[in-house]
Protein backbone atom coordinates (compact mmCIF):
# COMPACT_ATOMS: atom_id res chain seq x y z
CA UNK A 1 0.00 0.00 0.00
CA UNK A 2 1.21 3.51 -0.87
CA UNK A 3 0.15 6.37 1.40
CA UNK A 4 0.45 10.13 1.54
CA UNK A 5 0.47 11.03 5.24
CA UNK A 6 -0.24 14.60 6.31
CA UNK A 7 1.56 15.67 9.48
CA UNK A 8 4.01 18.30 10.67
CA UNK A 9 7.72 17.60 10.81
CA UNK A 10 10.25 19.98 12.32
CA UNK A 11 7.58 22.15 13.95
CA UNK A 12 5.91 20.52 16.95
CA UNK A 13 7.31 17.46 18.72
CA UNK A 14 3.79 16.45 19.78
CA UNK A 15 2.78 16.11 16.13
CA UNK A 16 5.77 13.86 15.53
CA UNK A 17 4.62 11.57 18.37
CA UNK A 18 1.12 11.49 16.86
CA UNK A 19 2.65 10.70 13.45
CA UNK A 20 4.61 7.78 14.96
CA UNK A 21 1.47 6.48 16.68
CA UNK A 22 -0.65 6.74 13.52
CA UNK A 23 2.03 4.87 11.53
CA UNK A 24 1.99 2.14 14.19
CA UNK A 25 -1.82 1.88 13.98
CA UNK A 26 -1.72 1.72 10.19
CA UNK A 27 0.93 -1.03 10.20
CA UNK A 28 -1.14 -3.10 12.61
CA UNK A 29 -4.28 -2.58 10.54
CA UNK A 30 -2.89 -2.77 6.99
CA UNK A 31 0.59 -4.29 7.27
CA UNK A 32 3.64 -2.73 5.64
CA UNK A 33 3.28 0.37 3.50
CA UNK A 34 5.34 3.01 1.74
CA UNK A 35 4.61 6.65 2.43
CA UNK A 36 5.29 10.19 1.34
CA UNK A 37 4.89 12.95 3.94
CA UNK A 38 2.75 16.00 3.29
CA UNK A 39 4.45 18.36 5.75
CA UNK A 40 2.04 20.88 7.26
CA UNK A 41 4.87 22.80 8.93
CA UNK A 42 3.63 26.41 8.53
CA UNK A 43 7.13 27.54 7.63
CA UNK A 44 7.26 25.02 4.77
CA UNK A 45 3.57 24.61 3.85
CA UNK A 46 3.25 22.81 0.50
CA UNK A 47 1.68 24.73 -2.37
CA UNK A 48 0.82 21.97 -4.85
CA UNK A 49 3.95 20.81 -6.69
CA UNK A 50 5.50 18.81 -3.89
CA UNK A 51 5.92 15.01 -3.82
CA UNK A 52 2.71 14.60 -1.79
CA UNK A 53 0.58 16.22 -4.51
CA UNK A 54 2.49 14.46 -7.29
CA UNK A 55 1.98 11.08 -5.55
CA UNK A 56 -1.79 11.64 -5.55
CA UNK A 57 -2.08 13.11 -9.06
CA UNK A 58 0.09 10.36 -10.60
CA UNK A 59 -2.05 7.56 -9.14
CA UNK A 60 0.77 6.30 -6.86
CA UNK A 61 -1.15 6.96 -3.63
CA UNK A 62 -3.73 4.40 -2.51
CA UNK A 63 -4.91 6.65 0.33
CA UNK A 64 -4.39 10.05 1.94
CA UNK A 65 -4.05 9.89 5.73
CA UNK A 66 -4.29 12.90 8.03
CA UNK A 67 -2.21 12.07 11.09
CA UNK A 68 -3.52 14.19 13.93
CA UNK A 69 -2.89 17.67 15.24
CA UNK A 70 -5.08 20.76 15.20
CA UNK A 71 -3.62 21.92 11.86
CA UNK A 72 -5.65 19.45 9.83
CA UNK A 73 -8.22 22.15 9.06
CA UNK A 74 -5.66 24.87 8.47
CA UNK A 75 -4.18 25.88 5.15
CA UNK A 76 -4.41 22.37 3.69
CA UNK A 77 -7.20 22.92 1.19
CA UNK A 78 -5.01 22.14 -1.85
CA UNK A 79 -4.12 18.60 -0.71
CA UNK A 80 -7.75 17.79 0.25
CA UNK A 81 -8.97 19.03 -3.12
CA UNK A 82 -6.26 17.06 -4.93
CA UNK A 83 -7.21 13.83 -3.12
CA UNK A 84 -10.93 14.32 -3.77
CA UNK A 85 -10.39 15.25 -7.42
CA UNK A 86 -8.37 12.07 -8.01
CA UNK A 87 -10.65 9.74 -6.03
CA UNK A 88 -8.05 8.97 -3.36
CA UNK A 89 -9.69 7.83 -0.08
CA UNK A 90 -9.11 10.15 2.87
CA UNK A 91 -8.54 8.75 6.38
CA UNK A 92 -8.52 11.26 9.24
CA UNK A 93 -7.01 9.75 12.39
CA UNK A 94 -6.25 11.24 15.81
CA UNK A 95 -7.26 14.81 15.03
CA UNK A 96 -7.79 17.63 17.46
CA UNK A 97 -9.57 20.96 17.34
CA UNK A 98 -8.40 23.48 14.80
CA UNK A 99 -9.25 26.62 12.97
CA UNK A 100 -12.37 25.57 11.06
CA UNK A 101 -12.85 26.00 7.35
CA UNK A 102 -16.53 25.06 7.37
CA UNK A 103 -17.09 25.03 3.60
CA UNK A 104 -14.02 22.94 2.78
CA UNK A 105 -14.48 20.60 5.74
CA UNK A 106 -18.12 20.00 4.77
CA UNK A 107 -16.96 19.23 1.22
CA UNK A 108 -14.34 16.80 2.57
CA UNK A 109 -16.86 15.13 4.88
CA UNK A 110 -19.43 14.85 2.08
CA UNK A 111 -16.88 13.29 -0.27
CA UNK A 112 -17.68 9.71 -1.21
CA UNK A 113 -13.98 8.92 -0.86
CA UNK A 114 -14.04 9.43 2.91
CA UNK A 115 -13.54 6.16 4.77
CA UNK A 116 -14.06 5.49 8.45
CA UNK A 117 -10.86 3.70 9.41
CA UNK A 118 -12.52 1.71 12.18
CA UNK A 119 -15.11 0.33 9.75
CA UNK A 120 -12.42 -1.12 7.49
CA UNK A 121 -9.56 -1.92 9.83
CA UNK A 122 -9.12 -4.66 12.37
CA UNK A 123 -9.31 -3.68 16.01
CA UNK A 124 -5.91 -2.23 16.77
CA UNK A 125 -4.38 -2.37 20.24
CA UNK A 126 -1.13 -0.51 20.84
Amino acid sequence: MNLVISTTKGWNIGDQFIFAGVKSLLRKAWGDFQHVVHNRNPELLPKGGEPSHVAIRSGWADAFVVAGSPGWTGECSAIYRTAMKHGVPIYIIGIGAGVPQPHLMQEVLDSVQIKAALNEAKLVIC
